[in-house]
């Protein structure tokens, strides 16, 4: 910025405040302007550099120029900061001018850019240490509300904070991912013909028609719910065997899909490099699925002995979360009552107990 307003601010008549500053208070005044590092000085003579060269010797008194704009009739700044330091030292250790220049370059847009929030985090001593004792604002010629202010760069930065983790939770997509979405979303008729997609609309469309909401996946069993055709009293609930004969002929060929495997890999060394946190989770699975299928076509052996160490070397090496309800144990205790079947949880009693306990890990 122009520290000398090309020479107006020097002179009585044509300084915006009524009256001349002196060189030392404008490069004071410019200095303490947000995100302003470096005040450049016009300059024609050997005395005149030898002046500017001594601000930095120069006393607080010299470089004051609150009292002037405080008293202009033509300038105000009451209730706001300008960054002049008198309300310091404060108590709690906060450098206030400083948090002031933060809270208002982080309102000038919708976001607050990612220098400004890096720079405050690194102050020593952020607002949250405020202890409202108000020395500060009666110290502070502009009668700025400081501790009002202190609460504000706090909400700020909480604000910020959360948005970013919603930026980067949404940037989880891997690169093919999204350029497969992306193609798909270009090719209309592609999308028109996608089987799943109809299905599901027409779904949608004949339940509005006819009034009937979503099947809700809960059930509050009865003793016919618990009988097998032949009329054996089963240990479970019908539709946990019901779920393991329906996925039976499928696994007997099964195999680990280590291409897609291996992509894993690769998203969770991407998302490390664009600083983006990945929760890897296994949701619960019934022991009657774990016995009658996994146990019997090797799927417990390969989990146990490759996939969750593998899994277990990646976390610590890319740095992501590993959440295992499925293989680990969870507050999953009574299959009978808190599945609907084999894979799904009970929508009533079974699923609400698990997304608190997978909240409550994802937030410690």
């Amino acid at each position: 910025m122009k520290t000398f307003a090309a020479g107006l601010l020097l002179h009585d008549k044509l300084s915006p405040f009524g009256k001349a500053l002196t060189d030392y208070q404008c490069i004071r005044y410019a200095l303490d302007r947000p995100s302003v590092t470096t005040a450049m000085l016009g300059m024609k003579t050997v005395e005149e550099v030898a002046r500017a060269a001594a601000y930095a010797e120069a006393s607080p008194e010299e470089t004051d120029y609150t009292s002037l704009l405080r008293l202009s009739p033509k300038y105000s700044q009451v209730g706001a900061c300008v960054y002049c330091n008198h309300c310091l030292p404060c108590p709690a250790g906060l450098n206030i001018a400083q948090i002031h220049k933060y809270v208002d370059l982080a309102c000038v847009g919708d976001t607050v850019p990612p220098t400004i929030r890096a720079h405050y985090a690194a102050l020593s001593v952020t607002a949250s240490a405020c202890i409202g004792c108000g020395s500060c604002e009666k110290a502070c010629p502009f009668g700025v509300q400081v501790r009002e202010r202190m609460q504000q760069a706090e909400r700020t930065g909480e604000e910020q904070t959360a948005q970013l983790e919603r930026l980067r939770s949404d940037l989880s997509l891997s690169r093919s991912h999204e350029k497969d979405l992306e193609k798909t979303l270009n090719n209309l008729l592609a999308y028109c013909f996608n089987l799943e997609y109809n299905v599901n609309a027409l779904t949608v469309a004949m339940d509005t028609l006819r009034g009937t909401p979503d099947t809700i996946e809960s059930g509050d069993w009865t003793d016919a719910d618990y009988l097998a055709d032949d009329g054996t009293v089963l240990p479970l609930h019908r539709k946990l065997y019901d779920y393991t004969a329906t996925i039976t002929p499928r696994c007997k060929s099964w195999v680990l899909n280590t291409e897609q495997f291996d992509r894993l890999h690769t998203l969770a060394r991407r998302c490390q490099a664009e600083g983006v946190r990945l929760i890897v989770v296994l949701p619960p699975m019934a022991d009657n699925v774990r016995t009658e299928v996994c146990d019997v076509f090797g799927i417990t052996d390969v989990m146990q002995d490759t996939v969750l160490p593998q899994l277990t070397g990646w976390a610590a090496e890319c740095g992501f979360t590993l959440l295992d309800y499925e293989w680990g144990g969870s507050a999953i205790t009574d299959d009978d009552t808190q599945f609907f079947d084999g894979f799904h949880l009970d929508e009533k009693y079974g699923l609400p107990v698990w997304t608190q306990e997978l909240f409550n890990d994802i937030a410690g």
